[in-house]
């Protein structure tokens, strides 16, 4: 994600205290990302220096959402949250309802604007169509594929060959539950997620996509 810092940063510009765009950011992270990411990349440090405040880290919990900070005054602010993002998109969409319906109840007069890294980029898009009546104000996506990729095809494979056994040791316990997700996520035909993802209307709101130069036409956005 470091790579795209610098693109990343021109397009939250847009959302600076200047602007009055927006009020707070919500993160959203890709497969098997977590919100640790967020910070390693800078772009939180960048925020900061800007006006930006950390408004708390968000868990779902059986008591609700929990935030690691307590509601901020700051005009502007941005979460990170916790998600199974190895897990399909219709079950992380549970999770990240949660923590948009926290943040709406916490600050109700102020727009939101999501940032999402790889899969959690499509996450975000899908929550907003299937979520048209929730104020989001913009929606970044980031070496997402919006139009599939073959980095998920090859994901699937892998766990269809008698060779399948030896997918753990690169991935780890958690290859056998990515296996719904890469499914999600292979290149769009009218048939699957993506082709009836990209053919839905989508809510009014700023979208901005970065993507690398070096993307082939096959598989936009070869990062999950």
């Amino acid at each position: 994600m470091k790579r795209n810092l610098h693109a990343i940063l021109i397009v939250i510009g847009l959302f600076s205290p200047v602007s009055g765009f927006a009020d707070t950011i919500v993160f959203v992270q890709g497969l098997l990302g977590t919100s640790e990411d967020w910070y390693g990349s800078g772009i939180t440090r960048w925020l900061q220096a800007d006006g930006w405040r950390h408004g708390g880290h968000l868990i779902a919990s059986p008591q609700g959402v929990i935030s690691s900070q307590p509601k901020t005054p700051a005009n502007l602010r941005y979460h990170t949250i916790e998600l199974p993002t190895d897990r399909p998109l219709g079950y992380q969409l549970g999770y990240l309802g949660q923590y948009l319906q926290f943040v709406e109840q916490q600050y109700p007069d102020e727009s939101i604007i999501l940032i999402g890294h790889s899969a959690g980029g499509v996450l975000a898009r899908l929550y907003m169509v299937e979520n048209a009546d929730v104020e989001i104000s913009a929606l970044i996506t980031i070496a997402s594929p919006n139009l599939g990729t073959a980095s998920a095809e090859l994901g699937t494979l892998a766990g269809q060959t008698p060779m399948a056994w030896m997918a753990p040791f690169f991935m780890g316990d958690r290859f056998a539950s990515t296996q719904a997700l890469f499914h999600e996520l292979v290149r769009e035909r009218p048939d699957n997620m993506l082709g009836w993802l990209n053919r839905q209307p989508h809510p009014e709101a700023f979208y901005a996509s970065i993507v690398h130069a070096d993307t082939s036409p096959s598989g936009l956005g070869e990062w999950l």
